[in-house]
């Protein structure tokens, strides 16, 4: 299915299917080792249930520029532009959200095994399993999000280079008046006024980015109720390795520059 708009499906989309809308796509049953690809969100009312792990898994993922939720994920890959909601469990999977997932609302809400990457938070309740599976976590800066202000900079310096010529063009025809047919004058006007429209837009894209990584430096990991050895959780080149069987905790990086527990309750 390649649709322009949202889809909705109200069963199961079976193996080796591929859905894509430009819009949201709404699964009423379970997504089996199928491709999803949204351009707004992704809603699955059962489970998104891939073959990470398993020889021959293929490149199925479910993706898309909003947010995802599912009530579970086993041995998936699923990639959001926005956060991911996981109600139940996130199970040997690859998880990535620009900005946050959250795995438990009003079931488990376990994860266990596989890596999940947010920039700005992880939050769920139970993180690992006694049988020490490991567990990968990873907040803070998002590659993606450094490769989006390359492009902005790139861009950016691209569009004022050009104006720059422009406005060289335009104080040649004022200081020479004449020279230049009228139509090439207004085309130059016209440019120029595009030009300085865009550049304004892409700097505050700009800013829009950089203070989103400047929110990424107080990223946190949180487990609600329990986290288990096995456990490892990743800020940039730092990390905290869980060792023992501990309670609810809030990993994140500390006014001195270290990663590990911000505060422990309960």
């Amino acid at each position: 299915i390649d649709f322009d708009g949202t889809v909705s499906i109200g069963g199961d989309v079976a193996a080796g299917m591929t859905v894509r809308a430009t819009g949201d796509i709404e699964v009423g049953g379970v997504v089996e080792n199928a491709t999803l690809e949204a351009g707004g969100s992704i809603t699955v009312k059962g489970g998104v249930i891939g073959n990470l792990g398993h020889q021959g898994g293929g490149d199925q993922h479910v993706r898309c520029d909003g947010n995802f939720t599912a009530a579970y994920v086993q041995q998936a890959r699923i990639e959001a532009g926005d956060s991911i909601f996981v109600d139940d469990l996130a199970m040997q999977s690859e998880l990535s959200a620009i900005n946050h997932i959250r795995v438990g609302h009003q079931r488990r809400g376990h994860i266990i095994g596989g890596v999940a990457h947010a920039t700005l938070s992880i939050t769920a309740k139970v993180v690992g399993s006694p049988n020490r599976t490991r567990t990968r976590l990873e907040v803070g800066v998002n590659p993606l999000m450094h490769k989006q202000m390359l492009d902005l900079a790139h861009d950016r310096d691209g569009r004022e280079t050009q104006l720059l010529e422009v406005s060289k063009l335009l104080d040649f025809a004022i200081k020479h008046p004449g020279k230049l047919p009228p139509p090439v004058m207004e085309k130059a006007r016209a440019t120029a006024a595009s030009l300085v429209v865009g550049i304004a837009e892409l700097r505050e894209a700009q800013e829009a980015l950089n203070h989103k990584l400047e929110l990424s430096q107080d990223a946190r990991v949180t487990a609600e109720q329990a986290i288990h050895e096995g456990a490892e959780v990743a800020v940039g080149s730092h990390r905290y390795r869980v060792t023992g069987e501990r309670g609810p905790m809030v990993i994140g990086m500390n006014e001195a520059g270290v990663l590990g527990p911000l505060e422990i309750s309960g």
